[in-house]
């Protein structure tokens, strides 16, 4: 054991040099300023310093984990010996882990190091014009030149558009100097740490210089000494043998303590111990090679208290064991993987296996939502290697000394875990809880837990509305303000809102992600209603005041043994306005609300299902739904079994099956166009009837009792080939059986319908290659793949599409006759990027398909559709269809969509929208299109500019030309803060009839907080 000892001993004293960085975090900054009056003294050794090899040098410290990714428009690479260069041009950055420098061009220099079991690379890079990258970790720095160093453990990547590799250097002058800087660097990294020979050469000014300085040290020395003694005998006489598990102590008590100092004073203590003061830029490093663990601790003067006593000092290096307690003072900082403490005081109790820190500030990061961690606190308990408990303290995601946002705590602490894919996760307990807006408490707290970067405000949305007067809504993590950590995979979020002349309102939504089961639940209430509903033009206002309104939805699947998965919905809403008034996105392109229960079990090429719905609602309560079908159909239950893609004459041809027994019923509701503040004349627009009839009316004769059905679908494909064309004849044949009649809706008196289909498809694929060139199209030649498509079809059936009422479109709305559908694809492909960043891409896809429809039977569509893999399901005549995407560039899409319909002989529906990335900081986006039965010709346009680092504007803006009336208008000025983002918003809506202003603010790292949102 002793023998193991001395060699992981010997690694750590190989290693020992570690500790002579001059910053912990691997940066060194030049910025080519004069000499000041400092650097002006002569040296003190005026003879040359001895080199060490640099695979001996270590250029960074700490050592990080993370891969190195370097980006720059051009690259060119170059090697001398072992070490390779990389000259870049053009948006250059490096980043590594959470630490990040971007410039205009850089020098790289990468150094690899072999260790045992594993390879450092020390990477080297000098930037002109350099800032630190925008979010990268904690280290700020800018300057016209600037050297970074760091070193990893992981890849080096690099992205450029256009790299080039060279024997020698090239001939540039930013190559020179970066060399010189190297150069220089090294030179200093490679002074001797032990105390200068006893004879060195020194100039008359630099002993003077020395004299003054010894002269300051022995002043305090007597103090300090008195100090550290005292402290050291107070808290070792408390306890005499180590606790706590190796790998949670505050310091390692395993390996060597590494150290370098400007002066070192040894005194035994008494009871067999003695103290070592290390005095003027003092430095430790605690090396665990066993543990994989390293601490660094750096102050002006350290203490080291060490069992028993020493006959001679040692050189440079210290067994863990034998070090009982450290005193630190002046300028500490103290860095470990996880965490770096800055505090004028620092002392470390290793019998008792706690620190004590006076004024601390902790710095943690969260590497993988790139997000910081700072507590600033009175008193900082360290309880062991990874957990800290402080008293007064402030929790706050920015480095400012002073926080646009914070949390202050009576008392917290701060544990760091790790998840199962080892991300390091920060997460905190605190009591005594006031949030504050720069500096100042607004709100009062007990209890606060959960991740220590999720801050417990979600948003706050304070604002005014022309319908609706002051209005301020406020989301929070519920989990955090209940003092509970959440589970992993689940979160859940409160709301309390004030909607001015509506009163207030409460909500909650619940997310989880575990294994086997994943759902969500949300629900709002607005206890009780104070207004109306303005729901825009063409409709009455809603009178709700005296009601309790709200919904709830909640969404639930799970995978249950035997391979079985079930799904769950409930749904419910008070009233046929709420979706509408408070949550239009809900109202207008939701999944169908529904009450339901599914089973499905799935095995190759067959799956059975069971089904059950039920509406708790006597109302459709969303507006897409309301308009087609016009109501919702119940089922209980439904069972079905489906065939897909079976194989059959030895694999000749293949099966598609599917049979299903329903028992439905069709749900009206019993509200009426009037209830939803529909006009006379806008409820006979859309519905057909009069305000104040049930929406039954709209289907005379519709049964509404139980309905009970068999549909039997079979479909039996032949694939064949003539050369390069592909044919498939089919044959589809399909019943359905109910048992009763719908004469009283048709006149219909058949149960049973029988529908057959038989065709063929054509395909077939040929391409051609150009040799085209195009600089500013970037199009490096040109591939074109023409694929033509055709299906001939005829179906007929016994009972005509219109006679059966529609449970559901895919089994009632099929189309009959015979018809022909032509189509063709254009692809054109093209080769961007340069080096190992060249790609294929999609320069061009054109799709255009016509459909010739002969004899069919059905009614017409405004916007016809045509579904090739079910001709069935297409609605309309003849019609064409074309659609293009056209990717410019990599910075310029365009789309379009045309419909023209042969029944009206007029373009049923075209659009085209053009999207443009001009530079980093501007992107525009125009778009245009008309539908024709709406009458609607819309034009929307907008952009989003960076006016700064810190601002950003965006707009958009919907005209409607068809009414001769804006639409929409949106404004949205955004100003970044440290982990925030707050913003003005003003909009202006003529479709809900309301104007509004008002200001957000969100955490980072949240959805939605990415862009400035508009669409």
């Amino acid at each position: 054991m002793k023998g193991f000892t001395l060699f992981l001993l010997s690694i750590a004293v190989g290693l020992a040099c570690l500790a002579r960085a001059e910053e912990p975090l691997g940066v060194v900054q030049d910025r080519d300023a004069p000499p000041n009056a400092e650097s002006e003294q002569p040296p003190l050794l005026e003879s040359p310093l001895p080199m060490v090899p640099d695979a001996q040098l270590p250029l960074a410290d700490p050592v990080l984990k993370g891969d190195a990714m370097i980006r720059g428009n051009r690259a060119t690479v170059w090697s001398q010996g072992d070490v390779r260069y990389i000259l870049l041009d053009g948006d250059v950055s490096v980043a590594v882990g959470g630490y990040g420098f971007e410039g205009g061009r850089a020098v790289v220099r990468i150094d690899t190091q072999t260790l045992p079991g594993r390879s450092v690379r020390h990477i080297s890079a000098y930037f002109d014009h350099a800032d630190a990258m925008a979010g990268e970790g904690p280290v700020q720095a800018s300057s016209p030149r600037l050297l970074v160093t760091v070193s990893t453990t992981g890849k080096v990547r690099l992205s450029t558009d256009l790299g080039t590799a060279t024997e020698t250097a090239p001939d540039d002058p930013l190559v020179e100097q970066a060399e010189q800087r190297f150069t220089a660097y090294r030179a200093a990294l490679a002074r001797p740490l032990l105390p200068a020979p006893d004879n060195p050469i020194v100039s008359e000014a630099a002993l003077a210089l020395r004299d003054a300085r010894r002269e300051q040290i022995a002043g305090r020395r007597q103090m300090i000494q008195a100090e550290a003694v005292a402290l050291a005998e107070r808290t070792l006489a408390q306890s005499a043998e180590r606790t706590g598990d190796l790998d949670r102590e505050v310091l390692p008590t395993r390996g060597a303590v590494l150290y370098s100092v400007d002066n070192i004073v040894y005194q035994p203590t008494g009871d067999g111990r003695s103290a070592i003061m290390l005095i003027g830029d003092a430095k430790l490093a605690y090396e665990d090679p066993a543990d994989n663990r390293s601490v660094a601790l750096r102050a002006e003067r350290i203490v080291l208290f060490i069992e028993g006593e020493l006959d001679d000092l040692p050189d440079g290096a210290i067994p863990a064991d034998r070090v009982l307690g450290v005193y630190l003072e002046d300028d500490v900082m103290a860095t470990s993987d996880g965490y770096t403490i800055r505090a004028p005081r620092v002392y470390y109790d290793l019998p008792r296996n706690r620190a004590v820190i006076l004024d601390a500030v902790l710095f943690a990061y969260d590497v993988e939502r790139d997000i910081p961690l700072y507590v600033r606190a009175d008193l900082v308990r360290q309880t062991s290697a990874s957990s800290f408990s402080a008293e007064r303290a402030l929790i706050t995601t920015s480095e400012f000394g002073v926080p646009h946002f914070a949390i202050g705590a009576g008392r917290v602490t701060l544990d760091q875990v790790k998840d199962e894919e080892g991300n390091r996760r920060n997460m905190i307990h605190a009591r005594d809880i006031t949030p504050r807006f720069g500096g100042i408490p607004f709100a009062w707290w007990p209890v606060l837990a959960g991740e220590a970067t999720d801050m417990p405000l979600r948003q706050l949305k304070p604002g005014y509305s022309e319908n609706n007067g002051p209005e301020i809504q406020t989301t929070w993590d519920l989990f955090a303000l209940a003092g509970r950590v959440p589970p992993d995979g689940v979160s859940l979020e409160g709301n309390l809102d004030y909607f001015g002349e509506h009163g207030p309102g409460l909500g909650s939504e619940l997310d989880y992600d575990l294994p086997n089961l994943f759902g969500s639940f949300d629900a709002y209430l607005i206890p009780y209603e104070m207004g109306t509903d303005d729901l825009g033009e063409g409709r009455n206002d809603v009178d709700r005041e005296g009601d309790t309104r709200g919904y709830l939805r909640a969404q639930h699947r799970q995978y249950l043994d035997f391979g079985i998965e079930a799904s769950i919905e409930i749904a419910y809403v008070s009233d046929e306005t709420f979706l509408e008034e408070y949550f239009r996105s809900q109202a207008d392109t939701a999944k169908e609300y529904e009450t339901s229960f599914y089973l499905k079990k799935q095995e190759n090429d067959w799956a059975l299902t069971l089904l059950g719905r039920y509406d708790l609602t006597d109302f459709t309560p969303q507006l897409t739904t309301l308009q087609s079908p016009g109501y919702t159909v119940d089922k209980l239950p439904e069972v079905a079994l489906f065939m897909i893609g079976r194989s059959l004459l030895e694999e000749h041809a293949t099966y598609f099956g599917q049979t299903s027994v329903s028992r439905m019923m069709i749900n009206f509701g019993d509200d009426t166009p009037g209830d939803r503040g529909f006009t006379a004349a806008s409820s006979a627009a859309v519905f057909g009837i009069a305000p104040n009839q049930p929406f039954s009316d709209r289907f005379p004769g519709i049964p509404t009792n139980w309905v009970a059905r068999v549909d039997s679908r079979h479909e039996i494909d032949v694939p064949l080939s003539a050369g390069p064309i592909d044919i498939t004849p089919y044959v589809v044949g399909r019943v359905t059986a109910y048992d009763q009649d719908f004469q009283a809706f048709s006149g219909e008196t058949d149960q049973v319908r029988l529908w057959g289909q038989a065709g063929t498809r054509l395909s077939t694929r040929f391409h051609r290659v150009y040799n085209a060139e195009n600089e500013l199209l970037d199009i490096n030649r040109l591939q074109h793949i023409v694929e033509p498509m055709v299906n001939l079809y005829a179906s007929g059936t016994t009972i005509d599409l219109g006679d059966l009422p529609v449970f559901d479109s895919e089994v009632e709305s099929l189309q009959q006759g015979y018809g022909v559908s032509l189509g063709v694809r254009n692809t054109f492909q093209t080769q961007r990027g340069q080096g190992a960043q060249r790609r294929g891409v999609d320069w061009l896809i054109v799709d255009t398909r016509y459909l010739f429809a002969f004899d069919e039977v059905g009614e017409s569509a405004a916007l016809p559709r045509y579904f090739d893999y079910r001709p069935e399901y297409s609605i309309g005549g003849d019609h064409f269809f074309g659609r293009a995407l056209w990717m410019v560039t990599d910075a310029v899409g365009a789309t379009g969509e045309l419909t023209w319909s042969a029944d009206s002989g007029n373009i049923a529906q075209w659009r085209v929208h053009l999207a443009t990335e001009h530079t980093p900081r501007l992107a525009t986006y125009i778009g245009y299109e008309e539908i024709e039965v709406l009458e609607s010709r819309l034009l929307s346009a907008g952009f989003t500019y960076q006016l700064t680092t810190k601002y950003a504007l965006g707009v958009a803006h919907v005209y409607d030309f068809g009414a001769d009336e804006s639409r929409r208008l949106e404004a949205v000025l955004e100003r970044r803060l440290p982990r925030w983002r707050a913003r003005l918003v003003a909009n202006i809506d003529t479709v809900d009839n309301d104007t509004f202003f008002g200001f957000e603010l969100r955490p980072e790292g949240l959805s939605g907080t990415g862009s400035l949102g508009l669409r």
